[in-house]
C-alpha cells in the first residue's frame, strides 16, 4: 500500500469520526433546546423605563403555568438578562446633552476606569423586609434577582411582579453613586 493510500484511509477514518461527533453535537443541541424551551422561553418579560429603572415584570399567561418554582426563579433572571441586553443605548433624561450615548455615560466611564485600575465593582445585596426578594446590584445596575422559593410558590404573579419591580428600583437607586437617579 502506498503513502497516498494510507493518507486516504486516514482521511476516511477522520471523516467517519467527524460524522459521529456531529451526530453527538446535534443530539446534545436537541437536549439543550428541549431544556431551553422549558426555561427561558419568555414566560417573563422585564422592561426599563426611560429613566433607566425597571418598571415592569410581566408573565405570559400561556407560558407561565407549566413552570415549576425553580424554573420561574430562573425565568425572572432570564427576563432581567434580556431587559439588560435590550436596554437602549441612549436614555433621555439621564445625561445633559441629547447626543450623549450609553458608552459615553458616567457609569461606563467609571466602570472602564475601575477595570483599568484592577478594581471591580462591588456587588450589593438589597433585601426586602421579609427576605423574600434579594436583588444584587452595583453602581445602579441590577444584575440578579433571587426570590425565596416558598414565597414564589405561594404568591400570585401580580404580587411577585410588584415586589420584584419595587426591589429592583430600590437596589438601583441605593447602589447608584453617579447621581443618575437623583431628582
Amino acid at each position: 500500500m502506498s503513502d497516498g493510500d494510507d493518507w486516504l484511509d486516514e482521511l476516511r477514518e477522520l471523516q467517519a469520526e467527524s460524522a459521529d461527533i456531529l451526530r453527538d453535537i446535534e443530539s446534545a443541541q436537541a437536549e439543550i433546546d428541549e431544556i431551553l424551551a422549558l426555561v427561558g422561553a419568555g414566560a417573563a418579560v422585564m422592561t426599563y423605563d426611560r429613566g433607566g429603572l425597571i418598571d415592569a415584570l410581566e408573565f405570559d399567561p400561556e407560558l407561565r403555568p407549566p413552570l415549576t418554582t425553580p424554573q420561574l426563579q430562573t425565568e425572572i433572571n432570564m427576563a432581567l438578562v434580556r431587559a439588560n441586553n435590550d436596554r437602549p443605548a441612549y436614555q433621555p433624561g439621564l445625561w445633559d446633552e441629547p447626543g450623549d450615548v450609553f458608552l459615553e455615560s458616567p457609569y461606563i466611564q467609571q466602570l472602564m476606569n475601575s477595570l483599568a485600575s484592577g478594581v471591580l465593582p462591588e456587588m450589593t445585596d438589597i433585601t426586602n423586609d421579609f427576605n423574600q426578594v434579594v436583588v444584587k446590584a452595583a453602581w445602579g445596575n441590577v444584575v440578579a434577582v433571587t426570590c425565596d422559593l416558598r414565597w414564589l410558590a405561594s404568591t400570585p404573579d401580580h404580587l411577585i411582579s410588584e415586589e420584584v419591580v419595587r426591589m429592583t428600583r430600590i437596589a438601583a437607586i441605593e447602589t447608584d453613586d453617579s447621581g443618575r437617579f437623583s431628582s
